[in-house]
């Protein structure tokens, strides 16, 4: 079973240049990042176009989501219903009216990764997601005649936007130089094979296609992809990864690195979903411009503390297989400008984890 964090946010979005359109968004996964986008989302709209509601298990947490604009409220999926009829479904996910106002929204952001358990990556989680289209289809199919007198939430046909966060994992690692130098021929963009070797890339492919089928079959609802690398942010700082685990056992330390900043990929949802014409079909990597070596990166952070400095110098070479994810699509075509582009000078300004 899982649990999805939602969040309801009406947002102005601009109709070509002349007037603005409110527009329902939910957001599937209101954890480091979801949290993130309803925060960056409320700091970018009018206060009187922002309207959030979120499903949270921990009463908690309430608090502290409607500090952030939010209405907390319950919301599961259990994978093992997705082939129940639709009558068992409208009874157990869309009876109530804040269930029917989160299936029937305008734009959707899945921002749910796939446990690391290795069950529930490749069975539950892809159970979860084709259960969660099918209600997204069947909530906005005209209701029963027998409910539409009982229900005044009776959704309009309109075009829905999805973005779904995936993972650069779904692109393979290639063989690496010798020295230090990447060089092009471990560079990958939105054009090349996946090959995805890990348990969790090739389950975030499986889900991807899932989408992109599922959508053709569906023309009322457009999705693109947003590939991630690693999240980085306050409270996830790479040093306090390594200073969590003994050194001697962080590996590869001369592959490069794919991160990108919280603020960074909350903002790169957010622009997809209100770019005008929708990109559907597409898919953007979200990654900084800068790609230094684990060694470099950490090196360059930690040089206060001569013990793990010692320790990373000591570290005996990878076997040299990495990526370098390019990120040139969503400067080109979503004409975005990175908070944090040089990933090193963010890391050492904040290595005490005060950003």
């Amino acid at each position: 079973m899982i649990l999805l964090f939602c969040i309801d946010i009406l947002i102005y979005i601009l109709i070509g240049s002349l007037r603005f359109q409110t527009v329902k968004l939910a957001i599937l996964g209101c954890g480091f990042l979801g949290k993130q986008i309803l925060i960056q989302a409320k700091a970018q709209y009018p206060k009187e176009s922002l309207l959030a509601s979120i499903t949270e298990q921990r009463a908690e947490r309430f608090n502290e989501i409607k500090a952030l604009g939010g209405t907390p409220i319950q919301f599961y999926l259990d994978g093992t219903d997705r082939h129940i009829t639709e009558s068992q479904l409208r009874k157990k996910y869309i009876a109530t009216p804040s269930q029917r106002s989160f299936l029937t929204s305008d734009a959707y952001v899945i921002a749910i990764p796939p446990r690391r358990q290795l069950g529930a990556i490749t069975d539950r989680y892809p159970n979860e997601m084709a259960l969660w289209l099918r209600l997204l289809a069947l909530a906005h199919l005209p209701l029963p005649a027998s409910e539409v007198l009982n229900n005044s939430n009776n959704s309009k046909r309109t075009i829905k936007r999805i973005v779904f966060i995936s993972s650069t994992s779904v692109y393979a690692d290639r063989p690496l130089p010798n020295g230090r130098k990447m060089g092009r021929s471990a560079v990958v963009d939105e054009n090349d094979m996946l090959e995805p070797v890990s348990i969790a890339g090739k389950t975030l492919r499986k889900i991807e296609i899932m989408l992109q089928t599922w959508s053709s079959a569906n023309p009322d609802f457009q999705v693109s992809l947003l590939r991630l690398g690693g999240l980085v942010g306050k409270g996830r700082h790479p040093y306090r990864f390594f200073k969590s685990k003994d050194a001697l056992l962080v590996k590869s330390l001369d592959l490069p690195t794919n991160l990108i900043h919280v603020k960074d990929a909350a903002a790169l949802a957010l622009k997809i979903i209100s770019t005008n014409p929708f990109p559907k079909d597409e898919t953007f990597n979200g990654v900084v411009s800068t790609h230094p070596s684990r060694y470099t990166l950490y090196k360059k952070i930690i040089s206060k503390d001569s013990l793990f400095e010692a320790k990373l110098e000591n570290q005996s070479p990878s076997l040299r297989k990495g990526k370098i994810v390019d990120n040139q699509k969503v400067k080109d075509v979503l004409n975005y400008t990175f908070y944090y582009d040089d990933i090193r000078t963010w890391a050492e300004e904040s290595w005490d984890e005060t950003s």
